[in-house]
């Protein structure tokens, strides 16, 4: 976050990284276009309330609109904020183009409360121009301890023919305005001494550097979320601010975070309530792996085809990783040799001679040229198969 004498503030915000795979897995957040969600009691206060909002919410669909992912991002910016903008930077985005395909389309329910009911129906015609019009909007919100901004971004695109093109990373910006500075000020956050976080780090340090206009006990509060909105957790700690500028160390937990970006949210209250907030992008490097065999279920002594695909923290296919993957089968390292095709997908052959009849559990590891680790796992079931003779009559 920046500072300016004219008292402007700014943060970045990017959705990135698996915003395809929440479309094609099916896993819809909430729906766009004519759709309203309605949710009782007041606006979350945290990222882990607001990676809720689905199941709280009532969700309805305007017919023969195809149904989109959105993904729906919170923050709480200090007390006092106005000029509240949000500004997309349409250049930063990375896209996926398909063509034409069928989307559900309405009516469709969906009805949380515990469980979820889902009813659909065949899908209808397509718009007649590009949908959505807008791939964001915001709603704000005042509350007694701060301003709720809602940010809900659409990373998908349908064109009039049906084609789809997914945004698999978008950036924003949230400018916002404070008439008088805050007793205790938010001046600057580092995340691991500014460099990139590496997946499955323990320990991570932040420096929260504040400016206090006298010496107080403050607590500091914080929460890191995904690009979904999905809480990786979060603390709060209490400190001495001295008058004038200081900075307080923490420490994150990253063991469970995935690789790509992450949004942290950092606030200061004293015993009044909370004095300022801001929110931070944090790149976590990493490796993703995913294997899949060719059957499930594989004769005796047969060989199976063993796919795997990799990918970095932005989405992106890894080349080059043929000579550097190994295969494990129950456990025990077994040869594979495996050719690329297309770009960052690998196959080979997997033997299945000595294996005893039953389950069989496979395991794929790759580093990258980074030094970059990750694993997936996968399984099959040998069996002795009989195929019955064809009799013609």
């Amino acid at each position: 976050m920046s500072r300016h004498p004219s008292r402007y503030l700014s943060f970045p915000v990017i959705l990135a990284a698996g915003l395809a795979v929440l479309l094609t897995a099916g896993l819809t957040l909430a729906l766009i276009g004519d759709a309203r969600a309605q949710t009782s009691g007041p606006p979350p206060t945290s990222d882990a309330e607001a990676s809720a909002l689905t199941t709280l919410a009532e969700i309805e669909a305007a017919p023969d609109l195809p149904l989109l992912p959105q993904v729906v991002k919170r923050f709480v910016l200090p007390p006092g904020a106005s000029n509240i903008q949000v500004t997309e930077d349409t250049a930063a985005r990375v896209t996926q183009v398909y063509g034409s395909v069928r989307l559900q389309t309405a009516q469709l329910h969906v009805d949380c409360d515990g469980d979820c009911i889902i009813q659909t129906t065949a899908a209808a015609p397509m718009p007649l121009a590009s949908y959505p019009t807008r791939a964001f909007d915001t709603e704000i919100q005042e509350r007694g301890d701060g301003t709720i901004l809602t940010l809900a971004a659409v990373p998908a695109q349908v064109a009039a023919n049906g084609g789809l093109t997914l945004f698999t990373r978008m950036r924003f910006t949230v400018s916002y305005r404070l008439t008088a500075a805050p007793a205790v000020a938010i001046t600057g956050l580092a995340v691991n001494t500014g460099q990139p976080v590496r997946a499955g780090t323990a320990a991570v340090p932040l420096d929260v550097n504040v400016t206090s206009a006298t010496a107080r006990p403050i607590t500091l509060t914080w929460a890191v979320a995904d690009p979904s909105g999905l809480s990786l957790g979060g603390g709060l700690a209490t400190a001495n601010a001295p008058a004038g500028a200081s900075r307080v160390r923490l420490t994150l937990n990253a063991a469970r975070w995935t690789p790509g970006p992450k949004t942290l949210s950092v606030s200061v209250a004293d015993a009044t309530g909370m004095l300022d907030a801001t929110s931070a992008s944090i790149q976590v490097l990493g490796l993703r792996l995913a294997a899949e065999l060719g059957s499930v279920r594989v004769q005796a002594g047969k060989p199976v085809t063993l796919t795997v695909r990799a990918w970095d923290e932005n989405g992106a296919a890894i080349t080059g990783l043929a000579g550097r993957l190994t295969v494990r089968l129950d456990g025990a390292a077994r040869a594979v040799a495996f050719t690329e095709g297309p770009a960052g997908q690998y196959r080979g052959s997997l033997s299945t001679t000595g294996l005893a009849l039953g389950g069989h559990q496979v395991s794929v590891a790759a580093t990258d040229t980074r030094n970059l680790s990750a694993e997936a796992w996968t399984g099959f079931a040998t069996a002795r198969l009989t195929y019955l003779p064809l009799v013609l009559r």
